[in-house]
């Protein structure tokens, strides 16, 4: 059984907490991708809340529970979409907590667009990003720091919940370093931002992907993280609130069962049952 990574402090002031997963967002719902984009539009043009503020409540909510959990350097690997600009807002956020956090693109960030382009641009002014040296491929600069030891945690903004197809090449290179980085504990702690990436949303297949400690899940559950396929890869999971009205979050998906007989509370009990850890105990993306 991984030991817990959410502090009891915060434990205590949760809506709703089972083995392993803990709510701060009153009767949390289980929501597919597609519903989590309806989600996003219908905040947007309905009640006027922008997806930057989204993006914003998200990584005020990851930097609370970060903080409490990460006691040495932060490095936040950021992707190309919504999910590496919520990485480049936790890292802004964290560095304001007086956290030494950095962040690393892990592709060539002048490609963003919307809030996740202005988040990574407030972190490059900020001095919080750590680039390559000319000719040095990002994602190689990324295995790089990992394999440094000069962090305490690897917070991992890759892919969002829009993952639909196996992930190849240096981004599984990258998934494949970081996986070793935390198994032999070069670092101590690896959290995801919403859903670990190579997780497929929907079916909880494991796509080549990270093995998190914690992931830290925005508005509702994944409907894939009921899955037994699911469990090695999700570690505990934390539902954060981003700010999107109740009255939109209960028109989707279904609730979470409030009983400790639900599917993926026995799938959790029955892989860490029969199986051993794959590491030591201590919508809003397209596809790749």
């Amino acid at each position: 059984m991984h030991p817990s990574v959410i502090p009891n402090s915060l434990r205590r002031e949760a809506n709703h907490a089972w083995e392993g997963f803990v709510s701060f967002v009153p009767s949390p719902r289980v929501l597919t991708a597609e519903d989590l984009r309806t989600l996003d539009y219908a905040a947007e043009h309905e009640f006027g809340i922008p997806p930057a503020v989204l993006m914003e409540n998200a990584a005020l909510h990851a930097a609370r529970l970060i903080e409490s959990t990460a006691p040495g350097p932060v490095l936040v690997l950021c992707g190309s979409g919504n999910n590496g600009g919520d990485g480049y807002a936790l890292t802004r956020l964290l560095a304001t907590r007086g956290i030494n956090a950095r962040a690393a693109p892990i592709t060539d960030p002048n490609a963003l667009t919307g809030p996740a382009a202005m988040n990574h641009i407030a972190a490059l002014r900020l001095g919080l990003l750590t680039t390559p040296h000319p000719g040095t491929p990002h994602a190689d600069h990324a295995i790089a720091l990992l394999q440094s030891g000069d962090h305490h945690t690897a917070v991992e903004a890759i892919l969002g919940t829009g993952l639909g197809r196996p992930i190849e090449g240096t981004l599984a290179e990258l998934i494949g370093s970081l996986n070793d980085s935390r198994r032999t504990g070069t670092v101590r702690r690896t959290i995801a931002l919403d859903i670990p990436s190579g997780l497929h949303a929907a079916s909880g297949a494991p796509l080549g992907a990270i093995n998190a400690d914690l992931t830290i899940t925005f508005a509702a559950s994944k409907q894939g993280f009921g899955e037994i396929t699911a469990q090695p890869h999700l570690g505990e999971i934390a539902l954060v609130p981003i700010g999107v009205p109740n009255a939109i979050i209960t028109r989707f998906g279904h609730p979470l069962p409030d009983q400790p007989t639900a599917l993926w509370r026995q799938a959790h009990r029955e892989h860490n049952r029969t199986t051993a850890p794959e590491h030591p105990a201590a919508g809003r993306d397209a596809t790749p």
